[in-house]
């Protein structure tokens, strides 16, 4: 897994990192936390990392890989709800994520509702949230 040390800007209400404070932590280890409206973040120098997006994020918001190395090397992720109804290399899938990198394109019934950089779970959450997905 890959991690990265966001920015003050990236943090709000939902958004999922880990973290090396905390009273419980007495082993050192990184704790799984989320961003509640009642938190301030204070420093987040080499104790906050949040995992990039990667194919077990996208799969965890039932979505499924189903194709690697497509079009210009995106990897094609539809909804699990539609991966029953479409023959293999089908692309009329109503919802889908093609993924390169952090480069991220998603689709809602056939048109962009979204193009640009995600670099982790909770901001792809957010976006398809906001695009009624």
């Amino acid at each position: 897994m890959k991690y990265y040390t966001p920015t003050i800007e990236e943090f709000h209400v939902g958004f999922e990192y880990e973290a090396l404070w905390g009273v419980e932590n007495v082993n050192g280890e990184w704790l799984k936390e989320t961003f509640s409206k009642d938190q301030s973040i204070l420093s987040l120098e080499d104790t906050v990392r949040v995992k990039t997006l990667d194919q077990s994020d996208i799969e965890s918001l039932d979505y499924v890989l189903h194709r690697k190395d497509v079009t210009m090397g995106y990897d094609e992720y539809c909804h699990k709800r539609h991966k029953e109804v479409l023959p293999p290399g089908n692309d009329s899938n109503l919802n889908v994520i093609l993924k390169k990198g952090n480069n991220v394109i998603v689709y809602k019934n056939l048109e962009i509702v979204f193009r640009g950089t995600i670099k982790n779970k909770s901001e792809l959450k957010r976006i398809l949230k906001q695009r009624g997905i």
